[in-house]
Protein backbone atom coordinates (compact mmCIF):
# COMPACT_ATOMS: atom_id res chain seq x y z
CA UNK A 1 0.00 0.00 0.00
CA UNK A 2 2.66 2.18 1.01
CA UNK A 3 4.73 1.48 -2.31
CA UNK A 4 1.76 2.41 -4.35
CA UNK A 5 1.12 5.68 -2.31
CA UNK A 6 5.29 6.27 -3.13
CA UNK A 7 4.60 6.16 -6.81
CA UNK A 8 1.19 7.79 -7.33
CA UNK A 9 2.99 11.05 -5.79
CA UNK A 10 5.92 10.57 -7.60
CA UNK A 11 3.46 10.69 -10.25
CA UNK A 12 1.59 14.16 -9.14
CA UNK A 13 4.96 15.49 -8.90
CA UNK A 14 6.09 14.74 -11.67
CA UNK A 15 2.87 16.19 -13.32
CA UNK A 16 3.44 19.27 -11.11
CA UNK A 17 6.79 19.73 -12.45
CA UNK A 18 5.99 19.17 -16.10
CA UNK A 19 2.48 21.32 -15.94
CA UNK A 20 4.97 24.99 -14.47
CA UNK A 21 7.47 24.09 -17.19
CA UNK A 22 4.81 23.88 -19.99
CA UNK A 23 3.58 27.04 -18.75
CA UNK A 24 6.54 29.23 -18.15
CA UNK A 25 7.74 27.55 -21.64
CA UNK A 26 4.42 29.26 -23.16
CA UNK A 27 4.97 32.73 -21.29
CA UNK A 28 8.82 32.77 -22.65
CA UNK A 29 7.96 31.70 -26.14
CA UNK A 30 4.89 33.20 -26.99
CA UNK A 31 5.19 35.03 -30.19
CA UNK A 32 4.64 39.10 -29.96
CA UNK A 33 1.39 39.94 -31.67
CA UNK A 34 2.05 42.43 -33.67
CA UNK A 35 -0.57 45.58 -32.84
CA UNK A 36 -0.83 47.18 -35.91
CA UNK A 37 -1.78 43.76 -37.39
CA UNK A 38 -4.38 42.68 -35.05
CA UNK A 39 -6.01 46.44 -35.80
CA UNK A 40 -5.96 45.61 -39.06
CA UNK A 41 -7.21 41.99 -38.94
CA UNK A 42 -10.10 43.60 -37.02
CA UNK A 43 -11.45 45.39 -39.31
CA UNK A 44 -11.29 42.77 -42.25
CA UNK A 45 -14.43 41.20 -42.82
CA UNK A 46 -13.26 37.21 -41.62
CA UNK A 47 -14.28 35.42 -44.94
CA UNK A 48 -10.88 34.12 -45.45
CA UNK A 49 -11.60 33.86 -49.27
CA UNK A 50 -8.23 34.40 -50.43
CA UNK A 51 -9.82 36.77 -53.22
CA UNK A 52 -7.24 39.62 -52.16
CA UNK A 53 -4.65 36.52 -53.52
CA UNK A 54 -3.33 36.21 -49.60
CA UNK A 55 -4.36 32.76 -48.02
CA UNK A 56 -6.59 34.92 -45.59
CA UNK A 57 -7.63 37.87 -43.94
CA UNK A 58 -4.49 36.93 -41.00
CA UNK A 59 -1.98 36.79 -44.13
CA UNK A 60 -3.34 39.63 -45.31
CA UNK A 61 -3.43 42.02 -42.25
CA UNK A 62 0.25 40.63 -41.76
CA UNK A 63 1.09 42.65 -45.48
CA UNK A 64 -0.64 45.25 -44.79
CA UNK A 65 0.58 46.35 -41.84
CA UNK A 66 4.08 46.47 -43.64
CA UNK A 67 2.78 48.93 -45.88
CA UNK A 68 4.05 47.39 -49.13
CA UNK A 69 0.44 46.03 -50.27
CA UNK A 70 -2.57 47.98 -51.63
CA UNK A 71 -5.80 48.90 -48.93
CA UNK A 72 -8.61 47.64 -51.85
CA UNK A 73 -7.63 44.20 -52.01
CA UNK A 74 -10.35 43.03 -50.22
CA UNK A 75 -13.55 42.90 -52.45
CA UNK A 76 -15.88 41.68 -49.26
CA UNK A 77 -15.23 44.24 -47.53
CA UNK A 78 -15.89 46.61 -50.48
CA UNK A 79 -15.40 50.63 -50.30
CA UNK A 80 -16.27 51.15 -46.19
CA UNK A 81 -13.42 48.14 -45.72
CA UNK A 82 -10.87 50.12 -47.19
CA UNK A 83 -11.94 53.08 -45.47
CA UNK A 84 -11.58 51.00 -42.53
CA UNK A 85 -8.48 49.93 -43.38
CA UNK A 86 -7.00 53.51 -44.09
CA UNK A 87 -7.77 55.03 -41.42
CA UNK A 88 -6.18 52.08 -39.17
CA UNK A 89 -2.68 52.82 -41.22
CA UNK A 90 -3.90 56.73 -41.46
CA UNK A 91 -3.08 56.74 -44.98
CA UNK A 92 -5.60 57.95 -47.75
CA UNK A 93 -8.67 56.42 -48.87
CA UNK A 94 -8.31 54.84 -52.21
CA UNK A 95 -10.90 54.71 -54.61
CA UNK A 96 -12.41 51.42 -55.17
CA UNK A 97 -14.41 49.99 -57.90
CA UNK A 98 -16.75 47.62 -57.45
CA UNK A 99 -17.04 44.32 -59.30
CA UNK A 100 -19.18 41.62 -59.28
CA UNK A 101 -19.48 38.06 -60.70
CA UNK A 102 -21.12 37.70 -64.34
CA UNK A 103 -22.12 34.71 -65.43
CA UNK A 104 -21.51 34.36 -69.82
CA UNK A 105 -24.24 32.60 -71.12
CA UNK A 106 -28.28 32.43 -71.03
CA UNK A 107 -28.47 28.87 -72.38
CA UNK A 108 -32.23 28.43 -70.91
CA UNK A 109 -34.47 25.54 -72.43
CA UNK A 110 -35.88 28.26 -74.48
CA UNK A 111 -33.26 29.38 -76.15
CA UNK A 112 -31.37 25.95 -76.52
CA UNK A 113 -31.76 22.27 -76.70
CA UNK A 114 -30.17 19.27 -75.19
CA UNK A 115 -27.97 16.92 -76.95
CA UNK A 116 -28.26 14.34 -74.23
CA UNK A 117 -29.48 13.46 -70.84
CA UNK A 118 -26.68 13.18 -68.22
CA UNK A 119 -26.81 10.83 -65.87
CA UNK A 120 -24.04 10.93 -62.61
CA UNK A 121 -23.14 13.25 -59.90
CA UNK A 122 -24.67 16.51 -59.65
CA UNK A 123 -21.83 18.43 -60.42
CA UNK A 124 -20.63 20.53 -62.96
CA UNK A 125 -17.34 19.56 -62.61
CA UNK A 126 -18.13 15.58 -62.80
CA UNK A 127 -20.39 16.34 -66.08
CA UNK A 128 -17.76 18.44 -67.75
CA UNK A 129 -15.14 15.50 -67.15
CA UNK A 130 -17.46 13.29 -68.83
CA UNK A 131 -19.75 15.07 -71.25
CA UNK A 132 -18.87 18.76 -71.27
CA UNK A 133 -22.40 19.03 -70.00
CA UNK A 134 -25.78 17.91 -71.48
CA UNK A 135 -26.52 20.88 -73.67
CA UNK A 136 -26.00 21.58 -77.57
CA UNK A 137 -24.14 24.42 -76.84
CA UNK A 138 -20.71 22.74 -75.39
CA UNK A 139 -19.50 26.24 -73.97
CA UNK A 140 -23.06 26.65 -72.27
CA UNK A 141 -23.09 26.74 -68.39
CA UNK A 142 -24.00 22.76 -67.10
CA UNK A 143 -26.70 24.06 -64.52
CA UNK A 144 -25.57 21.27 -61.69
CA UNK A 145 -24.42 24.66 -59.40
CA UNK A 146 -20.77 24.03 -57.83
CA UNK A 147 -20.71 28.04 -58.08
CA UNK A 148 -23.94 28.22 -55.69
CA UNK A 149 -22.43 25.52 -53.16
CA UNK A 150 -19.27 27.70 -52.68
CA UNK A 151 -20.94 31.13 -52.86
CA UNK A 152 -21.57 32.06 -48.99
CA UNK A 153 -23.84 35.19 -49.71
CA UNK A 154 -26.88 33.81 -51.26
CA UNK A 155 -25.74 35.89 -54.15
CA UNK A 156 -26.14 33.04 -57.11
CA UNK A 157 -28.53 30.48 -58.05
CA UNK A 158 -29.39 28.43 -60.79
CA UNK A 159 -32.30 28.85 -62.44
CA UNK A 160 -33.83 27.13 -65.55
CA UNK A 161 -30.62 25.69 -66.00
CA UNK A 162 -28.19 28.56 -65.83
CA UNK A 163 -26.45 30.36 -62.72
CA UNK A 164 -27.52 33.45 -62.23
CA UNK A 165 -25.95 36.25 -59.89
CA UNK A 166 -28.04 38.88 -57.19
CA UNK A 167 -25.84 41.79 -57.96
CA UNK A 168 -26.66 43.62 -54.94
CA UNK A 169 -25.36 40.79 -52.67
CA UNK A 170 -22.72 39.46 -54.89
CA UNK A 171 -19.32 40.76 -52.69
CA UNK A 172 -16.92 39.71 -55.19
CA UNK A 173 -15.18 37.09 -53.79
CA UNK A 174 -14.63 34.93 -56.99
CA UNK A 175 -15.22 31.60 -55.40
CA UNK A 176 -17.80 31.08 -58.15
CA UNK A 177 -14.83 32.22 -61.11
CA UNK A 178 -12.87 29.51 -59.56
CA UNK A 179 -15.37 26.67 -59.03
CA UNK A 180 -16.74 26.94 -62.67
CA UNK A 181 -15.08 24.27 -64.49
CA UNK A 182 -16.06 25.38 -68.33
CA UNK A 183 -15.03 28.96 -67.00
CA UNK A 184 -18.13 31.09 -67.82
CA UNK A 185 -18.41 33.14 -65.02
CA UNK A 186 -16.07 36.38 -64.97
CA UNK A 187 -15.76 39.74 -62.21
CA UNK A 188 -17.21 42.65 -64.33
CA UNK A 189 -17.48 46.23 -62.71
CA UNK A 190 -20.82 46.85 -61.24
CA UNK A 191 -23.36 49.05 -63.24
CA UNK A 192 -25.01 49.63 -66.46
CA UNK A 193 -22.04 48.11 -68.24
CA UNK A 194 -22.50 46.21 -71.53
CA UNK A 195 -21.75 42.81 -71.61
CA UNK A 196 -21.34 39.53 -74.21
CA UNK A 197 -23.65 36.96 -72.18
CA UNK A 198 -22.18 34.13 -74.06
CA UNK A 199 -19.10 32.66 -74.26
CA UNK A 200 -19.34 30.86 -77.67
CA UNK A 201 -16.00 31.07 -79.71
CA UNK A 202 -17.46 28.96 -82.47
CA UNK A 203 -18.11 30.55 -86.10
CA UNK A 204 -21.72 32.89 -86.01
CA UNK A 205 -23.18 29.66 -87.88
CA UNK A 206 -22.16 27.51 -85.32
CA UNK A 207 -22.89 29.36 -82.77
CA UNK A 208 -26.68 29.85 -84.65
CA UNK A 209 -27.53 26.29 -84.60
CA UNK A 210 -27.02 25.65 -80.80
CA UNK A 211 -28.42 28.78 -79.36
CA UNK A 212 -31.09 31.80 -80.30
CA UNK A 213 -29.14 34.18 -78.10
CA UNK A 214 -25.66 33.67 -78.76
CA UNK A 215 -23.25 35.74 -79.78
CA UNK A 216 -22.54 35.34 -83.86
CA UNK A 217 -20.01 37.75 -83.97
CA UNK A 218 -21.93 40.30 -86.42
CA UNK A 219 -19.84 43.29 -85.63
CA UNK A 220 -23.36 45.64 -85.13
CA UNK A 221 -22.23 46.77 -82.01
CA UNK A 222 -18.52 47.50 -83.01
CA UNK A 223 -19.98 50.52 -85.11
CA UNK A 224 -22.81 51.45 -83.01
CA UNK A 225 -20.23 52.13 -79.86
CA UNK A 226 -19.43 55.60 -80.24
CA UNK A 227 -16.20 55.03 -77.86
CA UNK A 228 -14.55 51.74 -79.57
CA UNK A 229 -15.12 50.33 -76.59
CA UNK A 230 -16.32 47.08 -78.38
CA UNK A 231 -14.04 44.45 -80.37
CA UNK A 232 -14.54 41.07 -81.82
CA UNK A 233 -12.29 38.37 -80.90
CA UNK A 234 -11.97 34.64 -81.71
CA UNK A 235 -15.57 34.85 -83.25
CA UNK A 236 -16.98 36.94 -80.14
CA UNK A 237 -18.10 40.50 -78.75
CA UNK A 238 -15.76 41.77 -75.92
CA UNK A 239 -16.23 44.75 -74.58
CA UNK A 240 -13.85 46.71 -72.90
CA UNK A 241 -15.75 47.86 -69.83
CA UNK A 242 -12.73 50.59 -69.04
CA UNK A 243 -13.90 52.27 -71.99
CA UNK A 244 -17.94 51.69 -72.01
CA UNK A 245 -19.53 55.00 -71.29
CA UNK A 246 -22.58 52.79 -70.45
CA UNK A 247 -24.42 54.10 -73.49
CA UNK A 248 -26.71 51.34 -74.46
CA UNK A 249 -26.40 51.88 -77.91
CA UNK A 250 -24.91 48.03 -78.56
CA UNK A 251 -27.50 47.12 -76.96
CA UNK A 252 -29.94 48.19 -79.31
CA UNK A 253 -28.28 46.82 -82.53
CA UNK A 254 -27.32 43.64 -81.09
CA UNK A 255 -29.48 40.80 -83.49
CA UNK A 256 -29.77 37.76 -80.79
CA UNK A 257 -29.61 39.51 -77.33
CA UNK A 258 -26.68 38.23 -76.78
CA UNK A 259 -25.21 41.61 -75.33
CA UNK A 260 -26.57 42.89 -72.05
CA UNK A 261 -26.32 45.43 -69.34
Amino acid sequence: METILIAAAVVAGLGLIFGIGLSIASILLKAKVNELEQQLLDVLPGANCGACSFPGCAEYAKALATGKVKTTLCPVGGEEGVKKISAVLGVEVSKTVKKVAFVQCQGTPEHTKKAMEYKGIDSCYASALLCRGEGECTYGCNGFGDCVRVCSYDAIHVIDGVAKVDCKKCTGCTLCVTACPKKIITMVYAGDYAKNACKNTDKGALTRKVCKIGCIACGKCVKACPVEAITVIDNKAVVDLDKCICCGECIKVCPTNSLVI
